[in-house]
């Protein structure tokens, strides 16, 4: 606590005259690097937010009520007024906010200029520049930075950053300056702790588009009528519209794998370009209905499209995902959905058509990629299960060729029947071993690698800065 006495005595000296304190202020921002999550909240407390205002007001009104009063005792309500006191609840006064955001504005400068400094060192001329030009705290000059190096990082948008002023930043959900404190928490730190602050900082993302940019409509409701159920469609797709674009993802032109790691005279890679992107619900497709239920209960049910979904992870790494992995020990989600989900009796054909469909997906993937050889031996593997788990049908055909337009007709939909369907299901067909070996080469071609915490920091730069734009864009929506 003492040197966050020192840093608080500091802090009120430098905020005074920020173009004069550069110096200084770069000292200061060293400094903070040894302060907890906590303790950065303590050196920079943020006003109320409008839930915490909220509570407030509801808290005041129920104690205020004289029924509730004649219920509890008057040192009680004395001591209930005291704790939800909106004086209490407001941690600062505007005045000292407003300069504290500007001091943060002026730290976000030589915290960017670390971490692009740390990745590669001749991005630090576009900070000097800035540092001569003696405009380095001016919120439109640090977007010129971002959206300059954005052109170094392979995000698809180039310049994806309109504005970075804090003062823009909003709170209903969360407090008004809390993404900032968690950017700086996340980011900041040494080099070992990098694959920490990504995914430290994906939680938090992720916590943002619930509350902020939530894309599931209220599916337990079950009294809705059609003009509200329409409005909360609309608005949940206008969410998910949002978030999609909001979230365009990072060129990788050469995304790298290996084949048979464990024996050398056999081990083969493939380089192909895939799409990084923080979220896998960006590329669903959803489709929400009203429909009726029993007892005339009428709810909304969240319809998205399995196939499109697991389709996605042949030429896309999601960052969300990607942490699930590293953080549960969980699977790549479209092999979980395709071998671990248990699926009940009456949709198993469900499941088998849906595997037949992934199946198809990679295939065509396959054959779009740039012909290689070992394009072709992946081409070969997949043909080889797909043989198998067709082996059962009724179908005629002798060529494997001619198998893949039986199963699939010209738009890729299988046209099995519900008889044929039922003999094509992978855990029964394959033994234990066969299955393991499917699961292991649809994982690769799911995109999965064996390191995720080497995935992050390998990329760290590039994902930190994405992880900025969608902190702060998710953020300017809080209203």
């Amino acid at each position: 606590m003492g040197n966050l006495t020192t840093l608080i005595a500091e802090k009120e000296k430098i905020r005074k005259d920020i173009p004069s304190f550069s110096k200084e202020i770069n000292l200061f921002y060293k400094s903070l690097k040894e302060l907890s999550l906590a303790e950065l909240q303590l050196l920079f407390p943020a006003q109320a937010s409008i839930i915490e205002k909220s509570n407030f007001d509801c808290m005041n009104e129920i104690i205020s009520d004289s029924d509730s009063k004649d219920l509890l005792p008057e040192n009680t309500v004395s001591s209930l007024m005291s704790m939800f006191s909106f004086s209490n609840i407001s941690q600062t006064k505007t005045e000292n906010f407003e300069a504290d955001t500007k001091l943060l504005q002026a730290i976000f400068f030589f915290f960017l200029r670390d971490i692009a400094v740390r990745s590669n060192q001749k991005l630090c001329k576009y900070f000097d520049t800035a540092l001569s030009r003696k405009v380095w705290y001016e919120p439109e000059v640090q977007t010129e930075i971002l959206n300059q190096i954005c052109a170094f990082t392979g995000l698809i948008n180039r310049t994806p950053f309109k504005t970075t002023d804090f003062t823009k930043l909003s709170g209903k959900h969360f407090k008004s300056n809390e993404c900032i404190l968690r950017l700086f928490y996340n980011f900041m730190r040494d080099k070992q702790y990098i694959a920490e602050g990504i995914i430290n900082e994906l939680n938090f993302v992720r916590e943002q588009q619930r509350s902020i940019l939530d894309i599931w409509p209220n599916t337990k409701k079950t009294n809705f009528n059609s003009s509200d159920a329409q409005n909360e469609i609309n608005i949940k797709n206008k969410n998910f519209e949002i978030l999609k674009k909001l979230d365009f993802g990072i060129n990788y032109s050469n995304f790298k794998q290996t084949l048979f790691k464990s024996d050398k005279a056999l081990e083969k890679s493939i380089k192909r370009p895939i799409t990084i992107k923080c979220f896998p619900e960006s590329e669903w497709i959803m489709n929400p209905e009203f429909m009726g239920r029993k007892n005339n209960r009428r709810k909304i049910v969240a319809n998205y499209s399995e196939r499109a979904s697991i389709k996605s992870a042949l030429s896309h790494k999601f960052l969300y995902s990607e942490r699930n992995i590293l953080t549960h020990m969980s699977e790549n989600f479209a092999v979980y959905k395709l071998f671990t989900k248990i699926y009940p009796p009456d949709e198993e054909n469900f499941r088998n058509e849906l595997f037949l469909h992934s199946l198809f997906d990679a295939r065509q993937y396959l054959i779009g990629l740039e012909k290689s050889d070992v394009r072709d031996e992946l081409i070969k593997i997949l043909n080889h299960y797909f043989l198998i788990i067709v082996s059962k049908t009724k179908l005629s055909s002798d060529s494997v060729e001619e198998l893949w337009n039986e199963v699939f007709d010209k738009n890729g939909n299988c046209t099995l029947n519900p008889d044929d369907l039922s003999e094509t299901n992978v855990s029964s067909i394959l033994d234990e071993d066969q299955l393991i070996h499917f699961k292991k080469f649809m994982n690769f071609l799911y995109c999965s690698e064996s390191s995720n915490h080497d995935f992050f920091v390998r990329n760290s730069f590039r994902f930190e800065l994405y992880l900025i734009y969608l902190t702060f864009e998710i953020a300017k929506l809080d209203k």
